[in-house]
């Protein structure tokens, strides 16, 4: 019924939208279809051991959120209760935490990166009118005009001044400096998640050949049993080769023996490296690829 209200009204209703009023109560959305919960529920039970928290349940948009305290699906399928009370708590608490949309939260530190996934900001003036105007046709001729988007670009890029020649496909040139804006909050992150990646790749890389140079030396000595340290010999000696030294950044111009007991434990220690920094690699290449979607739906 809203293409029956003048003007003036529709303008009040969109300034609300635009404050925040836009946040509904659960009861008010349409639910999840059990198929859209079905593709919604696998990637949280795979990805996360089959656990729901708050933190998880922090991670989804608004709309799934409210779908999620919704607790039934379209057919009558229940919803876990522990997901339904987790969104529930979450909307409540969206108010204080939900960041202006063009507010700057950046994070550079890698190993921060998902605290970045877990901020919510608020929509969009673009977004908010661009689902406003597409409710009926009416609204569309009324507000998806050249005049309608030069305010709005004039009001958030250009300290409230309207272009008086208006720039062609103004909506256009809107909509890309919203985009650009959206995802300054994730750039420098995610740059330096992939600078990150690689120091961890050459890491990974460096510390298995130290492992395998020392386990091809160990090869050599097969009068002893190497897995036994306790019952080896204290005088055994390895020559460790120029290209080991290298890698650990010591004097390779000089002659470096270990034991055999210092071998093993350096062996250990090489792949008990290799193991963490592989797992800090996994992690960080799982929040790439979420920011890497996140970009491709920008």
């Amino acid at each position: 019924m809203l293409y029956l209200l003048p003007k003036d009204c529709l303008d009040i209703i969109l300034s609300y939208l635009f404050q925040g009023i836009y946040i509904k109560h659960w009861d008010d959305v349409e639910p999840f279809t059990n198929d859209e919960w079905s593709k919604l529920k696998e990637p949280l039970n795979t990805i996360w051991a089959q656990s729901y928290n708050n933190y998880i349940i922090s991670l989804f948009n608004i709309q799934k959120i409210l779908k999620m305290a919704k607790g039934k699906t379209r057919e009558g399928t229940n919803l876990p209760n522990m997901v339904i009370e987790l969104s529930r708590f979450c909307i409540r608490n969206l108010g204080n935490e939900m960041l202006e949309w063009k507010e700057k939260k950046k994070i550079y530190c890698p190993q921060g990166a998902e605290l970045i996934m877990n901020y919510k900001w608020k929509p969009s003036p673009y977004h908010i009118s661009l689902n406003f105007m597409n409710t009926c046709k009416v609204l569309r001729d009324t507000y998806n005009t050249e005049s309608f988007w030069n305010k709005m670009y004039g009001e958030h890029y250009r300290n409230g001044k309207k272009y008086v020649r208006i720039p062609h496909d103004i909506k256009s040139l809107y909509r890309e400096k919203v985009k650009e804006t959206i995802n300054m909050r994730y750039k420098p992150v995610y740059e330096n998640i992939l600078v990150e990646r690689e120091r961890y790749k050459e890491n990974i890389l460096r510390n298995i050949e130290n492992r395998n140079i020392l386990l091809d030396k160990l090869k050599e000595i097969n009068t002893y049993n190497v897995e036994d340290i306790d019952n080896n010999p204290q005088t055994l000696n390895v020559i460790v080769p120029v290209t080991y030294l290298a890698n650990m950044e010591m004097n390779a111009n000089n002659s470096y023996r270990l034991t055999l007991q210092q071998t093993l434990l350096r062996i250990s220690r090489h792949q008990d490296e290799i193991i963490s920094k592989r797992e800090e690699y996994k992690k960080l290449g799982v929040i790439q690829k979420r920011l890497e979607n996140f970009f491709e739906k920008m």
